[in-house]
């Protein structure tokens, strides 16, 4: 289903449909709320109620709710026996994806453990790595202590809403092997990239190295899952009509010349956002910066929610109220001056200039 679809649903089978940025809310129909606490993301496909902590995918909402939903038969299939031809999903026809992809055995989901204090230290662990509450929740980010993932932090990979891999990074710092993959599935020969899906609604698309990289950066950016860009993935990221930002590590210059050249090549509108050595999207961390901004009532009220479920302790990106008045007595407008946690990542982003392959050979050459 197409997120257009998701909210054509939405809005026929519930009442008082309200969106939030990305997300629409509505009264649950599991727990009796009528404050609007269940969110759907329709882009991300993932559904969380605030108060019963009811957390499913779109798919298991409308099964849950008896609303019937139609999955084309492509898009149906088992661990990728079938080759998708249409939509964001590349068209995979690869023997090595012929198994159903499975998380980890003893995988649990991290938000819902986020305050445990068993699994306090892989908490820290992705604090450290400016991995908040929010991003937990968002991406969907499993922790496991089985097996040979034993230790780790484990990322999925969805595609078109279907599992396609996973990136399973340890929490010891002397674990020569950081990353394993899932299984028997070759990364780039099938041009997986993760957060496609929710990359694929924003234009220009932020193109990263890692996982952890992407989730730093935000909802419009997609990890290449290594250091290097195959040819499926060109072919993927061409497809997609969008325009890039290449924005690799610091120390990965003649990469970021590499890819971007690759990009403009075929036809991309590309710009290139060069970090300082020894920097990645993730290690930046985020400042604080003050800004005004202006609520309705029903805003406001969606606001005073979602701080009163402490969500905002964790989201990078809260409101930390300083002032706070109404403006506009008869519209109920409130005006709030405060300060919101910016990533500085997306500081050099906004700064990331049009590649151009005689004046950015620099790169490549590594004079600076």
């Amino acid at each position: 289903m197409s997120p257009e679809e998701v909210i054509s649903k939405l809005e026929e089978h519930f009442s008082g449909v309200i969106q939030q940025g990305n997300e629409y809310v509505v009264d649950c129909p599991f727990c009796g709320d009528k404050k609007q606490n269940l969110s759907i993301n329709p882009y991300r496909m993932l559904v969380h109620c605030w108060r019963c902590n009811y957390g499913s995918n779109v798919w298991g909402l409308f099964k849950r709710c008896g609303i019937p939903f139609f999955i084309k038969e492509d898009t149906s299939f088992v661990g990728f026996k079938k080759g998708i031809l249409s939509g964001n999903l590349y068209n995979m026809k690869d023997d090595n994806m012929s198994k159903k992809v499975m998380l980890p055995r003893g995988s649990i989901q991290l938000w819902k453990n986020w305050h445990n204090p068993q699994y306090y230290e892989v908490v820290q662990y992705l604090k450290n790595r400016n991995v908040s509450y929010y991003d937990v929740m968002s991406y969907n980010i499993y922790y496991t202590d089985d097996g040979i993932y034993t230790r780790r932090v484990i990322v999925p990979i969805y595609d078109n809403g279907v599992l396609v891999c996973f990136v399973a990074r340890t929490i010891d710092s002397d674990n020569k092997k950081k990353y394993l993959n899932a299984s028997g599935v070759k990364l780039k020969k099938v041009g997986i990239l993760f957060n496609i899906d929710m990359a694929f609604n924003f234009n220009p698309i932020i193109l990263t190295e890692g996982v952890f990289d992407a989730i730093a950066v935000g909802d419009d950016a997609v990890a290449l899952l290594g250091t290097s860009m195959t040819h499926e993935q060109i072919n993927r990221i061409v497809d997609l009509h969008k325009d890039v930002i290449v924005c690799l590590d610091g120390d990965a210059r003649p990469h970021t010349y590499d890819y971007a050249k690759s990009l403009y090549d075929n036809g991309v509108n590309v710009r290139i956002c060069v970090l300082p050595r020894n920097e990645d999207p993730s290690s930046l961390g985020v400042t604080d910066k003050t800004v005004k901004e202006t609520f309705t009532d029903k805003e406001h009220k969606f606001a005073r929610q979602k701080r009163d479920n402490r969500v905002d302790e964790y989201k990078l990106d809260r409101w930390k109220v300083i002032k706070e008045n109404i403006t506009n007595p008869l519209n109920k407008e409130y005006n709030l001056i405060a300060t919101k946690k910016v990533k500085v990542v997306r500081e050099y982003i906004d700064t990331a200039k049009e590649f151009d392959p005689m004046l950015d050979i620099y790169l490549k050459l590594g004079d600076i």
